[in-house]
């Protein structure tokens, strides 16, 4: 494609429409079959219970624990950035952008955004997450998540909402990517930045000529409900990448037409999509998906199941006789309860089972079970059982539990790192920085620290901006406590040494707090950076709670107001999708 066709609307729609949704489709079709057999039967059709079949219970679902198993191990509860400084200068102001940093992170929930893009690469093979910075009015919705004026945001893009160039055979090949999303009608109205006759005749979802629907759509069943009041219109982003410039423009919906011209794109390199993949596929842009890999055994481990269930629930005992004597004692039989006495004769009567589990099926079902843990190691990882019989093989699965899982946290944490630095890059140039934030004194109160363009010193550049080595972790509380007796115990006779060769104590008890996850551990024993970062506190601030010369307590710091009504840094194009400048 020429640089000349990114700027044709009517070219671009019918990529769109055409190849590119059409090279998409058998990997969205997978990842909804794929995603069906995850929530199972009872989600999103619910039948009563006497209405389905009792060969239709389906107790095994490998696909679930597959995910349920990896993704906690790839992203855990909580996701911390750690920065550090390249010089020895900047280390105060490195901690007191990270702890700006995480607070953010919290505040916009990055943790589930990120939670769900690694679950659609298991399920998919593929997670897109779409970073920017909001601009504009004071706030704005996009696919549901609300963004304040100059917030830096970072949203997940669904398989059904993305398509990229149908002739790339690598990721790095892409000429050009695009994605939809839903925003209200009225709120691009009362923008007032955009052509209103344009907005007000893109089809909203739901209607005749809307490009809406999706494969995953199928899965809730009917979504014909509309709202008259907030009525939802969809626009796709394209994003042209033509050497080392990246030109963005904005659709309106699949009218062929620009809401918004595309525009050379100025954020930090590398942005706005970050594509997460765990098994590449050689010479094809679209990756292999770990869920799809597994279908096939998750079917047979399901239908197998199915199988066994029927034939349990078809067991039955039944007494058989031949006498009167034989009837009465039959009849006492089945009326008796617990412990009853009764009379009658025991050798009239005899009992006979029918239906019932056949005994092929358990060592079938064990050899499936163990060809799933082979594959991707669930056992090992939640703590079950193992279903190998030998020492060599046990060694054998957890080692390669070990390499797989490491390998997959990996690619995570790589691309998750890419995500937060562009977050960061938003943070840190921000020319109108103005946050509050709360920080913990090494005397136990508490300061609100405004962190702004004037108390800012140093560029991005000049620091390092990393994932925590550790995240917190909802520990069995018998468990921490072995692991802090155990830290006691290696501090004993580690902590000394490190004391006799001159090492840094503080240093060395944090690495240790690392190794054994302790991170309650920094607050009895504060690093270097923390306490310069108290002392900057307490000089700006002054200390909570302490009484001024004139009698007076003193109080944190409030929030610097604004200067005037100046919107937030106009000049920049990679903004929230909907609003361009």
């Amino acid at each position: 494609m020429s640089t000349a066709n990114i700027f044709d609307a009517s070219k671009i729609t019918r990529a769109i429409e055409g190849p590119a949704t059409l090279r998409m489709m058998p990997f969205r079709q997978m990842r909804n079959l794929v995603n069906r057999e995850f929530g199972g039967a009872w989600y999103g059709n619910f039948a009563d219970i006497g209405a389905r079949a009792e060969s239709d219970k389906r107790p095994v679902n490998l696909l679930y624990q597959f995910v349920r198993t990896y993704l906690p191990n790839l992203v855990g509860p909580a996701i911390k950035v750690k920065v550090s400084a390249k010089t020895m200068g900047m280390r105060a102001q490195a901690t007191t952008r990270e702890l700006m940093l995480n607070h953010m992170l919290k505040e916009m929930n990055f943790t589930r955004t990120w939670r769900a893009v690694v679950q659609d690469a298991l399920t998919g093979g593929l997670g897109v997450c779409r970073t920017g910075l909001r601009a504009g009015g004071s706030s704005y919705k996009v696919n549901g998540e609300v963004f304040d004026m100059g917030q830096p945001y970072a949203v997940r893009v669904d398989l059904d909402d993305f398509v990229r160039d149908p002739q790339s055979r690598d990721p790095l090949e892409d000429c050009w990517r695009a994605f939809r999303y839903r925003v209200s009608r009225r709120e691009l109205l009362e923008l007032g930045i955009y052509d209103q006759d344009l907005v007000n005749s893109i089809p909203m979802i739901g209607y005749a000529g809307a490009m809406t629907r999706g494969e995953s759509d199928e899965i809730m069943g009917n979504r014909q409900d509309i709202d008259p009041i907030d009525e939802k219109v969809e626009l796709w982003d394209v994003l042209y990448y033509h050497g080392d410039t990246v030109l963005e423009g904005t659709l309106a919906g699949n009218m062929s037409k620009w809401l918004m011209e595309p525009h050379e794109y100025e954020g930090r390199e590398g942005a706005p999509l970050e594509l997460l993949s765990l098994v590449d596929m050689p010479n094809n842009a679209m990756p292999v998906s770990p869920c799809g890999s597994i279908l096939d055994l998750h079917l047979a481990m399901a239908a197998a199941g199915a199988k066994m269930t029927n034939q349990l629930l078809k067991t039955k005992a039944s007494y058989i006789y031949s006498t009167a004597k034989g009837e009465e004692t039959a009849m006492e039989m089945r009326d008796s309860f617990d412990q009853e006495f009764f009379q009658g004769d025991p050798s009239s009567v005899a009992a006979v089972k029918s239906g019932g589990l056949l005994p092929e099926m358990l060592p079938a079902f064990d050899w499936l079970e163990g060809q799933a843990n082979k594959m991707t190691a669930i056992h090992l990882l939640n703590g079950s059982e193992d279903t190998s019989k030998t020492a060599t093989v046990g060694s054998y699965m957890q080692g390669n539990a070990s390499v797989l899982l490491n390998d997959w946290r990996g690619l995570c944490n790589e691309a998750c790192s890419k995500v937060v630095r562009t977050l960061a890059w938003y943070f840190d140039t921000d020319p109108q920085l103005n946050r509050t934030f709360s920080y913990k004194l090494p005397n136990g109160a508490e300061a609100d620290v405004v962190y702004d363009a004037e108390a800012k010193e140093g560029d991005f550049g000049d620091f390092h901006w990393d994932l925590a080595p550790f995240v917190d972790t909802a520990m069995d509380p018998s468990l921490k406590m072995r692991r802090f007796g155990e830290f006691m115990t290696a501090a004993g006779s580690f902590l000394p040494m490190v004391q006799q060769f001159g090492g840094d104590m503080v240093a060395a008890v944090e690495v240790m707090a690392e190794q054994y996850q302790v991170p309650e551990i920094a607050d009895i024993f504060p690093t270097q950076n923390l306490q310069m970062m108290s002392q900057m506190v307490t000089q700006r601030y002054g200390n909570p709670g302490q009484a001024t010369p004139g009698g007076k307590q003193m109080t944190p710091a409030g929030p610097k107001p604004a200067a005037g009504n100046r919107p937030i840094d106009q000049t920049r194009s990679d903004m929230a999708a909907t609003v361009p400048y």
